[in-house]
């Protein structure tokens, strides 16, 4: 892994520190500190895939690890029900590293993957409201 960016933003008002790392792998990350899997979804060599979700925003598929999931099983549930597609398959690509500056102990991790996905011919009933556009 190789760090490739640094930054401390403001967010609900606190100033939380980031760090970028590249890897091939998230066999370092710890599973219990990972909150998050998302993608750039790639559904051939020029389409990129994003949602919006109802209240305007836009971004890559992905979402919240639950419970007993894997990584990748993260990314699959959050493509299909927010993008409607069928993941192919995927490749890690970098994690941040995150935590607020008055609790530099307590770590968390987004991972950020490159997929390939098939759009699928149906509407997907997200629970969240996030859709596919």
């Amino acid at each position: 892994m190789k760090m490739i960016y640094t930054e401390i933003v403001q967010w609900n008002g606190k100033r939380i520190h980031r760090e970028f790392y590249k890897t091939d792998s998230f066999d370092s990350v710890p599973k219990n500190r990972a909150f998050q899997s998302q993608a750039v979804c790639f559904v051939n060599s020029n389409d990129v895939v994003i949602f919006e979700d109802t209240d305007g925003h836009r971004g890559m598929p992905g979402g919240h690890i639950e419970v007993g999931e894997s990584f990748e099983e993260t990314l699959k549930r959050e493509i299909y029900k927010e993008s409607a597609c069928l993941l192919l398959s995927c490749g890690p690509t970098c994690y941040i590293k995150e935590w607020e500056e008055n609790s530099p102990e307590v770590l968390s991790y987004g991972l950020r993957y490159w997929a390939v996905v098939k759009p699928l011919d149906e509407e997907v009933d997200d629970p969240c409201r996030e859709g596919r556009k």
